[in-house]
């Protein structure tokens, strides 16, 4: 039998049995329409936490720099101390970065009149699009580029300004430290206010990059944490790898000079089996008993010891040619005299704390040896220029990873490098648990609709016996006959899945016409004080796809039941 024939008697015997259709359609139109608001919740969600939100704060690609120094609020700071290191690795990917931007920014307490709030001070390049994004209502945001004439110019929204109790050209003043761990206090000028579509941006103010990275106290050749964000988001893990391998950092000592004798000077890790393995490999002669050696040695060869006549709790004052800040002067105290023939004589092996808080201000890379150790065994017991975290890819690796850098601290700076990806991956998965928590919610649903659907069969299989009989006296095969109730089915969940979807929309509309005036966090989630609903139609066809096999599983035996009535039978069968 022809397809459009077996189509046009299913949609023909389903208008014959309206009633228990309509009911029947009614429990699957719900079904969608609760289906279509879950997901349009869930990809609204989405859309405003992890492209507006996240990638606004974090970008695709972050470049983060984890130091030593914490601020008010107990977060590592660090930056770059050469930017050229992080600038050339950027450079051979201009093609594929939209833009990058370095952190200059502090977390703060803002101070208004007689009301405070926390409050992230972003320094910027002030821009029309910067200013576009923002949305400014009031004053004249290119103010901000006047800073000769405005002390500290800063855009806040205008949210953020009444809760403060301050406007236009007011004075608004904040503690924070700076990179290098001193505290700052600053007063700033309200030179303009915002209305930004997310909420969460209230929480954001923004002040002119120069002033910022000022205040915060960075050098000319310093830069903070990169963030970039990507022409095409699909490249951010394979160019992410890359920048990996271009950022591995080199083991190296530092060439010096103690009383016109050249030395050089390489720090140890403090980590308990790293010095277990150094100690094991070099031979202590002598040493400082009151000391803890592997957070405060300083270790000198026997041979250099004897040559510049030095012994244990002796201090070396040595110089050495910084890259930046010119010729630089330092003090060690000795605690230990050690034996090795595989190490130059000249090697003074220095705590890593100690070292990396001495070449803070980096030495010259001419200054730099990178061979001063040929043993490949010996080469893990020694310092690098930085440490390259490993690569993390989910929320709870990365947090996982911060708990690890707390109990096991090491004083190198630490550059980890993440993707989108990886921050997002806990929301993520929170989404997809929403989704599935509202096809299980939908799914109960659907059960009782086809335990109905189940029932009606059964009972129109009972009316329709006669009918049966005769189709297949006619000659109509055991084949049509189920392919007729699967069509009905079919065509049943298809015409009322079609029409929750489109009462789906509809509601999601007018929901997202809702204000919500909340006050609190779940502003952050909100677009112009709406939810951000936006109809996810893969989600939407998914589910329709979804309760269609349901459906065609449920009627598939009552079908194959009807076509193995044996035509005789059937029409001996009265109604």
């Amino acid at each position: 039998m022809k397809l459009f024939t077996i189509l046009f008697i299913g949609l023909r015997n389903l208008l014959r049995q309206k009633r228990r259709n309509i009911f029947l359609g009614l429990g699957v139109a719900v079904g969608m329409i609760f289906l279509v608001l879950t997901g349009s919740f869930t990809r609204g969600l989405r859309d405003v936490v992890i492209e507006k939100w996240l990638t606004g704060m974090n970008g695709h690609i972050q470049i983060a720099v984890l130091g030593n120094v914490n601020d008010l609020f107990g977060r590592g700071r660090g930056y770059f101390k050469d930017r050229s290191i992080v600038e050339d690795v950027l450079s051979s990917y201009s093609n594929d970065i939209k833009y990058y931007y370095s952190d200059a920014s502090a977390f703060v307490r803002l101070i208004g009149n007689k009301k405070s709030d926390l409050i992230q001070i972003a320094g910027s390049e002030m821009s029309s699009e910067l200013f576009d994004f923002l949305k400014v209502v009031e004053g004249n945001p290119w103010d901000a580029t006047n800073t000769s004439r405005y002390e500290n110019p800063i855009l806040i929204s205008i949210d953020k300004a009444k809760y403060l109790k301050v406007g236009l050209y007011d004075k608004v003043s904040a503690s924070f430290q700076t990179l290098r761990g001193q505290l700052q206090t600053a007063r700033f000028t309200v030179v303009a206010l915002f209305k930004p579509e997310s909420s969460y941006m209230d929480w954001v103010a923004f002040v002119p990059s120069t002033n910022m990275r000022r205040l915060l106290n960075f050098k000319p050749y310093e830069i903070g944490s990169i963030t970039i964000n990507l022409k095409d988001v699909k490249k951010a893990i394979p160019i992410a790898l890359e920048m990996r391998e271009k950022l591995k950092p080199k083991l190296y000592s530092v060439n010096a000079d103690f009383n016109g004798e050249k030395i050089k000077i390489a720090s140890f890790w403090r980590k308990a089996s790293s010095f277990n393995l150094l100690t094991n490999e070099i031979k202590l002669l002598s040493y400082v008993k009151d000391n803890d050696l592997k957070k405060d040695g300083v270790f000198i060869s026997e041979k250099f010891a004897k040559k510049m006549q030095l012994s244990n709790g002796k201090e070396i004052e040595f110089r050495y040619k910084s890259r930046f800040e010119g010729v630089r002067k330092a003090k060690i105290k000795v605690s230990g005299i050690y034996k090795c023939d595989k190490l130059p004589e000249n090697l003074i092996l220095v705590n890593e704390r100690e070292f990396y808080k001495i070449f803070s201000v980096l030495p010259a890379k001419e200054a730099m040896d990178y061979n001063f150790v040929k043993d490949e065994k010996l080469k893990e017991l020694f310092g690098t220029e930085w440490v390259l975290l490993p690569r993390v890819k989910t929320s709870e690796e990365l947090q996982k990873l911060y708990d690890d850098i707390k109990q096991n601290p090491t004083y190198a700076d630490k550059i980890l490098i993440t993707t989108l990806y990886e921050s997002s991956s806990m929301f993520l998965n929170l989404l997809s648990v929403i989704n599935v928590i509202g096809l299980v919610f939908a799914s109960f649903l659907f059960l009782i609709v086809m335990v109905g659907l189940a029932n009606t069969l059964r009972i129109t299989i009972r009316e329709r016996t006669r009918e049966i009989g005769t189709m297949k006296a006619i000659g109509m095969q055991k084949k049509d006959v189920k392919s007729l109730f699967l069509t009905e089915v079919f065509l049943l969940i298809l015409i009322s899945g079609f029409a929750g979807i489109f009462l789906g929309v509809i509601f999601t509309k007018l929901i997202g016409l809702v204000k919500f005036e909340s006050g609190g966090i779940f502003d952050m989630f909100l677009v112009k004080k709406r939810l951000n609903l936006i109809i996810d139609w893969g989600w939407n066809v998914f589910c329709l796809v979804f309760v269609i096999i349901i459906g065609l599983i449920t009627a598939y035996f009552p079908s194959k039941r009807a076509a193995k009535l044996h035509p005789a039978v059937a029409l001996r069968q009265y109604e």
